[in-house]
């Protein structure tokens, strides 16, 4: 599987999930395994979907990775 890159914009609730963000960005950078998967999970649990233009199906099943103002998707 890979990445699809994307822009980020942050919207009025991301202070509420920046900490999520800030976590998988620390443990990605110092390679700890075991805080990266504790930080997707976070992530996971926050029950972020992504929502297709048009009428497609909503997709609750991916990872998810903000930086800065980069986005990247990951579908299994």
């Amino acid at each position: 599987m890979f990445w699809h890159q994307g822009s980020f914009e942050p919207g009025p609730a991301w202070p509420e999930f920046a900490p999520l963000f800030d976590a998988l960005n620390d443990a990605t950078e110092r390679g700890d395994d075991e805080a990266l998967h504790e930080a997707d999970e976070a992530i996971g649990a926050a029950g972020f979907v992504l929502v297709p233009p048009g009428d497609g199906p909503v997709v609750t099943e991916f990872l998810l990775s903000i930086e800065d103002d980069a986005v990247a998707v990951r579908f299994p």
